[in-house]
């Protein structure tokens, strides 16, 4: 999410893509603002995450609904 502009959309086309119990796999920490790296702060990310997803693993979810 940190190489996309607007990382809330992008998550919220991925939440609408998946069924219940779907699984994403990904690291949703912030970065460090470079040429690669365009959205340095995740934390909305990591709020949205943690009310919609269930974690199975290290940077492994389950969709709840």
């Amino acid at each position: 999410m940190e190489h996309v502009a607007q990382p809330l959309k992008a998550y919220d086309n991925i939440l609408k893509a998946l069924r219940a119990g779907g699984v994403i796999y990904g690291d949703f920490h912030d970065h460090h603002k470079n040429m690669w790296h365009i959205s340095t702060d995740l934390s909305q990310i990591r709020q949205r995450i943690s009310e919609d997803f269930q974690i199975l693993d290290h940077r492994c979810y389950k969709k709840r609904h």
